[in-house]
Formats: structure tokens, sequence, C-alpha cells
């Protein structure tokens, strides 16, 4: 299985590449369904996709799935899931932070639910790491469109607090609607391999460029280190 790479590829297909019991974590941010603006986030495509993104999201994870989400479409992704939900997080958006979806009743949509799936509900303590306490409420700004031209870049230290919680170094990390590449990014700053499918030929260029800037600041970053002598 190739690593440290995006895939400019539907993820339907790229799963079909993809055997059983492959990754450390999937963590993803999908389509929600409810932004009429962009054509790739359609409520039926959504509606009719949902159980098949998700089952495949399953299959080629070893235990955890990670999934950002609206929250009229929880009941649709929860729906027969009791067996493996394992817990609700939250990101909250602080004050002055981009809001969205306040047009009908005046109530900024200032929270993101995060729905942790396990295959075994166990999520055992990461492996060779002192414990860590972290919280169901995730405070950050979102990230304004114009920087990675995507409407819903997630912020880099999100992504960091969640991999790190549920993944160790050395482990393999997918995403597979990758987007502006945050989650692939984040990965490679925490030295963790990384794999990731995007369908948008403009997405995708977008992350390769954040890939390869973080590649060469890791070897600035090394460089200045052994010139320190640290």
């Amino acid at each position: 299985m190739e690593r440290n790479k995006c895939i400019n590829i539907d993820c339907i297909e790229g799963f079909k590449k993809i055997p059983d019991d492959t990754f450390d974590l999937v963590i993803t941010d999908p389509p929600y369904g409810v932004r009429s603006a962009e054509e790739w986030d359609n409520k039926d495509n959504f509606l009719k996709n949902i159980d098949l993104w998700l089952d495949e999201c399953l299959r080629v994870s070893k235990s955890t799935v990670i999934w950002f989400c609206a929250s009229q479409m929880m009941p649709h992704i929860l729906k027969n899931r009791e067996d493996i939900f394992h817990r609700l997080l939250i990101w909250n958006k602080p004050a002055g932070s981009q809001y969205a979806g306040s047009q009908n009743n005046n109530i900024w949509y200032s929270m993101e639910p995060i729905l942790v799936f396990s295959k075994n509900l166990k999520l055992t303590k990461s492996k060779g790491k002192k414990s860590k306490y972290g919280y169901s409420v995730l405070q950050q700004r979102t990230i304004p469109k114009k920087k990675f031209n995507h409407p819903t870049i997630k912020a880099e230290p999100l992504m960091r607090e969640l991999i790190m919680h549920y993944s160790d170094e050395g482990d393999f990390i997918l995403d597979p609607f990758s987007g502006s590449g945050s989650t692939l990014v984040s990965a490679k700053q925490l030295n963790r391999d990384f794999l990731g499918f995007e369908i948008d030929e403009n997405y995708y260029n977008t992350i390769n460029n954040r890939i390869s800037q973080e590649t060469l600041w890791s070897v600035v970053n090394n460089f200045n280190k052994k010139l320190n002598g640290f």
C-alpha cells in the first residue's frame, strides 16, 4: 500500500484497492449534504452514499474511524450503528470565528459534531505513550476559504489534537475525503504515515503543495537543529 501521498481519485474507487484492517486510524471530513452552494455537497448524493462511505472506512480501519459531520445529518449517520458508536466530540468555534447557517433562525452554527466509531468499542490506550487526558469539546478557530481555496478547511491544531489522541508515531492514517489536506499535513507533522484520496483536481493540487511545503520546512528545521548541535 502506498504511503505519504494523496491520490486524485474518487474514494469509492480508492477503497477498492485497500485490504481490510489496513489503517490504524481513519479520520475524515466528508461532504455533509448541507452546502447547496457547493456542487460536490449534494444532499441526495450524501444520503445515497453515506452507508457505503462509512462501511468502507470501518472495513479498512483496524479500529477507529473519526467523522466530522453536520448536526442535522447525525440521525442518518448513526442509524443502526449503536454497536460501533463510541462517543461524540464537539468542535467549538469561538466568537469572531467563521460561522454559517444562521439565516433561518439567527442562531450561528458555532459548533461541529465529530463522531468517533470503534469496531471493538475498546479503544485501548495508545502503546508506548504516557496517559494523556483530552477534552470532548475542542476549541479552535476556523480557517478562511481564501487561505487554501476550500470552503471547509480544518485547522491543523484541531487535526493534530485528534491524531495525537487516537494514534501513535509511525501509525498509518487514511483520509478518504482529503479536501484542503489538513489531515495529511498534520499527520506528517506528527510522524505518522498517511494516505489521502481527493476527487477534485484543484484541491488535489492544493494538498500536494501543502505536503511539499511541509516537507521543505521539515528539512530546513532538521538542518538547523544539526547546525546548532541539537
